[in-house]
């Protein structure tokens, strides 16, 4: 799955980034630490991200007058999603803001109502069997209760983005500790940056493409704000993120690099590189753990 994904991010980044920005695009999500660590763990991450993926490009192809019927399609792809993980509901707003802001309407209303049919029919057979509509939904209201200070919240969005730059940028788990809050500042600022430079690159993309890339920054931004209010810190809640936070911040840095000088220009490649070199390091050791022999449990987990 995770080789798809790759293939998905290919033609994905293609739709704003230039043949070299693309290509090391994908050599970032192809050798982050996150993404091989995962690509052979049987988890609802990588068939999540692929859902995602494929969900942009089919509103890509919607986007251009393709065929009506393909907004059945992403409906019933978009509404499968939300099944693999209940945070796909936030693709939702994502696709139909972006059909929306094209004046599709009538493909917005199908995609409201086939996912719509999809995931409120399943929430009826859940409560029916459970008395409650989602489980992680029960989860997400008890961790609300958590939050009886403004303190409490700000520590959390906190962890939340310490969790989740520190493993996508750098790709290494860093320690959640007092000293990383000045590293959360730091790489939060980088994020921010390099964030508004995509966006005004973006103000020169016209058609599906600069569509595509306004739902997916609001796709993060909504990620981003539900993680927020989730007091599991994981970064593995991340991974679906991953190609989407790639493909922006590349974005970024190569606006950045169209008007840096030339001395400056190098000084960006030259610390791209060792971050990838990095990542290969940070994969060598992945990869020799996966392989030492693991005991048997024949025990269940509880």
């Amino acid at each position: 799955l995770c080789l798809v994904n790759l293939i998905l991010a290919w033609r994905l980044f293609g739709f704003w980034l230039s043949p070299k920005a693309r290509l090391a695009a994908l050599a970032f999500l192809a050798f982050n630490p996150l993404m091989v660590r995962y690509s052979g763990a049987v988890m609802s991450e990588p068939l999540f991200t692929m859902c995602q993926l494929a969900s942009f490009l089919l509103l890509h192809e919607l986007l251009a007058e393709k065929p009506s019927w393909r907004a059945w399609g992403l409906a019933g792809l978009v509404g499968y999603a939300g099944l693999v993980r209940s945070a796909g509901v936030l693709l939702v707003p994502a696709v139909v803001a972006a059909l929306l802001y094209r004046r599709r309407v009538g493909a917005a209303l199908r995609i409201l109502a086939g996912s719509g049919l999809l995931l409120g029919g399943w929430a009826v057979r859940n409560y029916l069997a459970t008395r409650h509509w989602s489980g992680y939904a029960s989860a997400w209201k008890a961790d609300l209760s958590e939050f009886t200070t403004p303190w409490d919240l700000l520590h959390n969005i906190n962890r939340v983005t310490f969790a989740f730059l520190s493993t996508l940028i750098p790709g290494v788990d860093v320690p959640y500790a007092w000293p990383g809050f000045l590293g959360t500042g730091l790489l939060t600022g980088l994020v921010v940056f390099l964030s508004y430079k995509a966006l005004r690159a973006n103000r020169s993309l016209e058609g599906p493409e600069g569509t595509i890339f306004l739902a997916m920054a609001l796709l993060w931004g909504e990620w981003f704000g539900l993680h927020a209010l989730w007091t599991t810190a994981s970064p593995r809640y991340a991974l679906p993120l991953l190609p989407f936070m790639i493909g922006l911040l590349a974005r970024g840095i190569s606006s950045v690099h169209q008007t840096a000088r030339p001395r400056s220009r190098t000084g960006i490649a030259a610390v791209l590189v060792s971050l990838v070199a990095f990542y290969l390091y940070s994969d060598v050791g992945i990869w020799r753990t996966a392989r030492r022999p693991q005991p048997f449990k024949p025990e269940l987990p509880m």
